[in-house]
């Protein structure tokens, strides 16, 4: 390849390098991805691609040297997840060395043989990773596919990193089986089709360390093998259902069967959750201050006024606004106003505020039309508000209790990724829709992002307390609902009584612009 020819493949697609240079053009392309790379990286990352080219020098996929395949797992990890982690990199081109070739590895032969030579060339971790992706030696008598998917799952959740490494193995399997041709692609298509929501589930989980963009994109291409999967096996072959939203394929402001279900037990609610940071509590009503007039505050979803108390212990005057009329009642009781509706459906009646705000409620709102109905609301330069409480148990009590609603309703997309245990990340969603409500509104300036970090000790009542105040619990059984419940009371138990619990508050803000 002439000096062109290499710049002109490092900007190229990789099937469309390898179609048009192969394993040279591919080579090319990885030697220009490290090359800005420590010496020492690039001179292990070397090490690796030229032990994975003898150990694999004889196999062929389909027409091509089972190399190239290695070199495309390791470049995309580079070039499209953004990974500047040589041992992964490592790994990703040895990830088949010990299934395939361990007495290459080892004289012995043996899968720990081979991981142990690994280790000692590359170290533990490279060797760790492999050995997470290294699909493992099938009992006799059951299904080797079913085995394989079962090991996936296992192992992926895991080792964050070595999700990484499968994602990018899988779109090579997967997404590139349009490569494949003959008997060949039905089998493979009915071995992978069953991963991908697997997949899209482990993909998804916050402690994939990946940025938003690299998730998103593994996600799309993991939707393009769905797709190519369905087109290549007969209508009704077997496969693992597609994963769920958790409301029926709805958006969550339409649920309203669950959106306004809190004030079933509104005394509980009001009493077990948590209260917002009096830091943001201020830094909102820092802004919004008039001279000689408390500020003017309108509480979307208030439910039993914890929101709206602390505005008024501010200084404010505080309106509430909740669709139930259960939990108004209760919020009247602690001295607070509050009209019944929909916010969507609300009108000021010439009434302007200062800010609009909103706790816990607002993925309960369309979030284009609650937008508009609290820019009508607010004064011009008053600010709408929108915040969340993300909660993340310690890791060690985080996968307890995820194990628990695993075990307990193990079908359910409620509780893929532990049931709402995974921080901020479990608000991006909501997030970015209020952000873009709020751009399609056309009456705000550009939506900022703020957090506020803080942490709160629960004891093993008080932890079991709030967890029915939650929007998912009136979709459990019962029956479930009590596994859940001695579930997580045992764990709780089990860690000394209590616990503290990390709390990260995630607001979306806008300014009101122009004339109101």
């Amino acid at each position: 390849m002439d000096t062109g020819e290499r710049r002109l493949v490092a900007t190229m697609p990789l099937h469309a390098i390898t179609s048009a240079y192969g394993e040279e053009g591919l080579r090319a392309r990885f030697a220009a991805e490290i090359e800005v790379w420590p010496e020492a990286d690039q001179r292990r990352l070397n090490q690796a691609l030229a032990l994975a080219g003898r150990l694999h020098a004889a196999d062929r996929r389909e027409q091509e040297p089972y190399v190239n395949h290695l070199l495309r797992v390791a470049i995309r990890i580079m070039s499209h997840y953004g990974v500047r982690d040589g041992d992964v990199v490592c790994a990703a081109l040895l990830h088949d060395a010990v299934e395939d070739h361990a007495a290459g590895l080892a004289p012995a032969g043996t899968r720990p043989a081979a991981l142990a030579a690994l280790a000692g060339e590359f170290g533990p971790r490279v060797a760790a990773l492999v050995a997470a992706v290294t699909n493992p030696e099938y009992a006799p008598g059951r299904d080797a596919d079913e085995q394989y998917r079962e090991h996936v799952a296992e192992s992926l959740r895991r080792d964050p990193w070595a999700r990484v490494i499968k994602a990018s193995d899988f779109t090579d399997n997967g997404v590139g089986l349009i490569h494949t041709t003959g008997p060949r692609l039905h089998r493979l298509a009915g071995k992978y089709a069953p991963l991908v929501p697997v997949l899209q589930e482990l993909i998804a989980l916050p402690d994939t360390p990946l940025d938003t963009p690299a998730r998103q994109r593994i996600l799309a291409q993991l939707g393009q093998a769905a797709d190519r999967f369905a087109a290549i096996l007969p209508a009704g072959a077997p496969t693992l259902p597609p994963a769920r939203p958790p409301f029926g394929g709805r958006e969550s402001h339409q649920a309203r069967e669950i959106a306004e279900s809190f004030g079933s037990d509104a005394d509980r609610y009001d009493r077990a959750r948590p209260r917002y940071p009096d830091a943001l509590v201020d830094r909102i009503v820092a802004g919004i201050a008039r001279s000689q007039h408390n500020p003017d505050v309108l509480d979307v979803g208030c439910g039993t006024g914890i929101v709206a108390r602390q505005f008024q212990a501010a200084g404010c005057r505080v309106l509430g606004v909740d669709p139930d009329a259960r939990m108004a009642d209760l919020a009247r009781r602690h001295g607070l106003e509050v009209e019944v509706s929909r916010f969507e459906a609300w009108h000021s009646a010439g009434r302007a505020f200062d800010a609009v705000v909103s706790g816990q409620a607002w993925h309960w709102v369309d979030p284009v039309a609650g937008a508009a109905t609290a820019a009508r609301a607010l004064r011009p330069g008053g600010r709408l508000a929108v915040f969340w409480n993300a909660f993340q148990p310690p890791p060690d009590l985080a996968e307890a209790f995820a194990a628990v609603y695993r075990r307990v309703m193990p079908d359910s997309p409620l509780f893929r990724g532990g049931a709402g245990h995974a921080g901020p990340d479990a608000y991006q969603g909501s997030c970015a829709k209020a952000a873009e409500g709020m751009r399609q509104a056309a009456a705000f300036g550009e939506p900022e992002q703020w957090r506020f970090d803080w942490d709160c000790r629960y004891t093993r009542d008080e932890w079991l307390d709030q967890l029915p105040t939650s929007g998912f619990w009136v979709q459990i059984p019962a029956a479930g609902q009590r596994e859940i419940l001695a579930g997580i009371g045992t764990t709780v138990d089990a860690a000394g009584g209590s616990f503290m619990m990390h709390y990260a508050t995630v607001v979306v803000t806008a300014a009101r612009t122009g004339a109101a």
